[in-house]
């Protein structure tokens, strides 16, 4: 299965590097979704191929070379947009993913813990298809009215899918969606707390980069970056990720396996917080990313380790794709656009309490 999402995913770049329009391109980062799945798969790889005693050290190295490698692709992008062509980017993606086919192919054993059992196809089409009604009224909203029609049918439309999964899914000995396992506390609170996660990396990963791009003169904030500084900024949060995943099994052995993630977000809140109040210098971005970086680091680590200590073997890559699902797709659409963006850079609020005049 690692091989196949590789392949497609390489598929999907190469799409997109050719891409000779909007559509196109839309049309195959639709096909590179599927790269989705390479970290719930990498999980439960971890964890049926290692020692008992070693999977966390392993979920915490993948997670923080996830982590740093996120940072790093702003970094390599940024330079590669500013001195080549967006389609580069792109073409480096094909080349990663063909060296990752062979890796792969070189070093990961085969798979020794398959049960067998039917595709379910319900439970594979049924949350595609309501998530992409969810997420399309939350990113329209705004620009529809959240009371509108095309709105209030989307969400209605999303809704009755779920029901119908339920419905589904609970009547089914090998269910994709094990209903009753969704709905447990433990494991609902730690996709609530993914969803959390989610929502916090989006908003440095979009708010960043904007507010350094934008000319102080347009909005009374910025710095007029390139994009490449602008992914500088991100760096140290990046490599801070590593260290901090690493941790978190020497922490969870000490003082439990929700510390790290506790941790992790209290970090981050801190770095978070010492952003929204001190902003003006490029030292203060990189600064409090740092923190947020190390409390990503711990978080990111910390939650493929508790979905795999709440569900059996044979459900570690489903439960985990669920929880990235969580936070990637739903967290990210849900703050997508609180309101429609206005041309230009949004002024910044004066010390006095006035909004600028435009």
């Amino acid at each position: 299965m690692l091989l196949a999402v590789l392949a497609v995913y390489a598929l999907g770049t190469a799409g997109a590097a050719a891409a000779q329009n909007i559509g196109e391109l839309i049309a195959a980062r639709v096909v590179q979704g599927a790269s989705l799945s390479i970290l719930p798969l990498a999980f439960a790889i971890l964890r049926e191929a290692l020692p008992p005693e070693r999977p966390h050290v392993g979920t915490g190295m993948v997670s923080g070379v996830v982590g740093a490698g996120a940072g790093g692709g702003l970094v390599i992008g940024g330079l590669l947009a500013d001195h080549f062509s967006w389609r580069y980017r792109f073409v480096l993606g094909v080349v990663l993913a063909v060296v990752s086919l062979v890796l792969v192919l070189r070093w990961v054993p085969s798979g020794v813990g398959t049960t067998g059992g039917r595709l379910d196809r319900w439970g594979g089409g049924l949350p595609g298809l309501a998530l992409v009604a969810l997420l399309l009224a939350l990113t329209k909203g705004p620009a529809w009215g959240w009371t509108g029609p095309r709105t209030l049918r989307l969400f209605a439309v999303a809704a009755v899918l779920a029901a119908l999964l339920v419905v589904v899914e609970r009547g089914r000995d090998d269910a994709l969606v094990d209903i009753a396992e969704l709905t447990d506390p433990p494991m609902l609170m730690t996709h609530l707390s993914s969803f959390a996660f989610g929502a916090l990396s989006y908003v440095f990963y979009v708010a960043m980069p904007r507010f350094a791009q934008t000319p102080h003169d347009a909005g009374g904030y910025g710095f007029g970056a390139t994009v490449t500084v602008a992914a500088l900024l991100t760096l140290p949060g990046a490599i801070a990720v590593m260290p901090a995943s690493m941790a978190v099994g020497v922490a969870s052995a000490r003082w439990g396996s929700r510390s790290p993630l506790v941790v992790g977000f209290v970090v981050a809140v801190a770095g978070s917080a010492a952003l929204a109040v001190a902003h003006a210098a490029m030292w203060q971005h990189l600064a409090s990313y740092a923190l947020v970086g190390a409390g990503s680091g711990l978080v990111i680590a910390a939650l493929p380790k508790l979905v795999g200590e709440l569900v059996p073997l044979s459900r570690t890559a489903t439960a985990n794709g669920i929880n990235n699902i969580a936070g990637v797709g739903v967290a990210g659409a849900s703050i997508a656009r609180s309101r429609p963006w206005p041309r230009g850079a949004p002024a910044a609020r004066p010390r006095s309490g006035r909004r600028r005049r435009r």
